[in-house]
């Protein structure tokens, strides 16, 4: 990745809680979506497609490239008694949609609520998944080798991971949404030169 790029990750690294970015952006858009966003989206798109969909612990794996753990929190009308921790490794891809949430937070949170809807079935699994979490406690992601195979195959079937998929598929409309942007302010260019 050239300078730029790592410029830009260094800064989100250390600016996690901050604006730095969203100022960035407003100050030049297009330098921070082509030379930050786009490669950032396709470095994430390149090491999910990895997870192979056979793979039995697909959604554990998917979940572990975002976050640390699945943590009990308090029952609100936000949550429903589990969240994600996205821990202090910006090498967590939930840093980085951390950053495009504020960016595009109308897109995301429309593109996220059209998308999470989870049957009756899936909410009985997570009852009982939210249940075991609040005995045994938090499920760390860092290790999934660990995690009791009864644990997965409530994950599994409570669909705990539609967050991580969803993220990915936000990331993959995003980032073709922002490649058709930039090729036609191109050709634009192009069109007033010749």
């Amino acid at each position: 990745m050239n300078g730029k790029f790592q410029l830009f990750e260094k800064v989100a690294s250390i600016s996690f809680q901050d604006n730095v970015i969203n100022i960035i952006l407003d100050m030049n858009s297009n330098l921070l979506e082509k030379e930050w966003i786009i490669p950032k989206i396709d470095t994430i798109l390149k090491n999910v497609e990895s997870i192979h969909h056979s793979n039995p612990n697909q959604d554990l794996e998917l979940l572990a490239k975002f976050y640390t753990a699945i943590i009990k929190v308090p029952r609100s009308e936000e949550h429903g008694g589990y969240g994600y921790s996205i821990g202090s490794s910006p090498k967590k891809f939930s840093h980085f949609m951390h950053h495009l949430q504020k960016i595009y937070s109308f897109e995301y949170e429309k593109f996220f609520s059209d998308k999470l809807i989870k049957s009756n079935e899936n909410k009985h699994f997570e009852e009982i998944l939210i249940s075991k979490i609040y005995e045994d406690g938090d499920i760390d992601l860092d290790d999934i080798g660990r995690i009791d195979p009864y644990i997965k195959e409530l994950i599994r079937k409570a669909e705990i991971s539609m967050v991580a998929k969803i993220n990915i598929e936000f990331l993959q409309l995003k980032v073709d949404e922002l490649r058709k942007k930039h090729e036609q302010e191109n050709e634009d260019i192009l069109s007033l030169i010749f």
